[in-house]
C-alpha cells in the first residue's frame, strides 16, 4: 500500500522509523538467543551461586573455554542483562 501524496520527508521518516524497529528486534532476537545459551549451559546458575566471577573464573566452573563465556559475558553486559563490575579494569579482570 502506497501513500502517493507522502512528502520524501514523510517517506524517509516512515523508512527510518522501519529500519529502527528491525533493527532493535535483531538485537532482542540475539538478547534471547544469549539467554538461552545462558540458561542452558549453566552460566546464570553458576553466577548466582558463585557469585561475581571473571569469564576465567566463570569458563573453569562451568567447563567451557573462556574466550566464549567472556563474549557471553560482554554480550550480557553491552544489553544490561548483567551488571558490569570493576568496567576500568583489563579484560581478564573484569567481574
Amino acid at each position: 500500500m502506497t501513500d502517493t501524496a507522502s512528502s520524501p520527508e514523510t517517506s524517509d521518516a516512515r523508512r527510518d522509523a522501519l529500519v529502527e524497529r528491525l533493527f532493535m528486534a535483531a538485537v532482542g532476537t540475539w538478547d534471547v538467543l544469549a539467554v538461552y545459551i545462558g540458561d542452558r549451559l549453566g552460566l546464570y546458575r553458576t553466577l548466582a551461586e558463585r557469585g561475581p566471577s571473571t569469564s576465567a573464573e566463570l569458563a573453569q566452573a562451568v567447563g567451557l573455554n573462556d574466550r566464549y563465556v567472556r563474549e557471553w559475558l560482554e554480550q550480557q553486559a553491552s544489553s544490561a542483562i548483567l551488571e558490569l563490575e570493576k568496567a576500568g579494569a583489563d579484560v581478564a579482570a573484569r567481574r
